[in-house]
């Protein structure tokens, strides 16, 4: 079974680290991935926008770091995500990237896995993460569909 303590960082050859979105989906994406396509790197703190009218229509505009409450919300969050299909939960305050082979974007990873999210019918999260297995070892290569 996927384990997060497999995945550390490691130099897959050619390409480069991209972040994955902070969420249970981009949990999952790493955790299929595996070991030498994914990672964990620490959290930094978070800068969330707030934005401000005022009754004259007014906008003010400023960033703060998310609150403890925020992280902890989220966490929960991703932990859920990921129950529903099978995983444990990341460790705490991780957050997780993906190796890109030379030549590929994110945008065009994304876009494979929300095609093959689209392909399965909804509820059957073993052919999800099957469809997303498929999706990463044809654009990442074989070794993502191994683990």
């Amino acid at each position: 079974m996927d384990a997060w303590y497999q995945l550390v960082d490691a130099d897959p050859g050619l390409g480069s680290w991209v972040d994955l979105p902070p969420t249970g989906w981009g949990a999952l994406v790493a955790l299929l991935a595996g070991k030498g396509r994914a990672r964990l790197v620490p959290a930094q703190p978070t800068l969330v926008k707030e934005v401000c009218t005022d009754a004259g229509g007014r906008q003010a505009v400023r960033y703060v770091e998310q609150t403890e409450q925020e992280r902890d919300e989220l966490a929960v969050d991703v932990a859920s995500y990921l129950a529903r299909y099978g995983f444990a939960p990341p460790p705490a305050r991780v957050l997780w990237q993906l190796w890109l082979p030379a030549g590929h974007s994110f945008a065009e990873v994304e876009e494979a896995l929300i095609q093959a999210q689209m392909s399965v019918a909804d509820g059957d999260l073993e052919g999800e993460v099957a469809a997303l297995r498929t999706a990463l070892g044809s654009v990442l290569g074989n070794q993502s569909q191994s683990h």
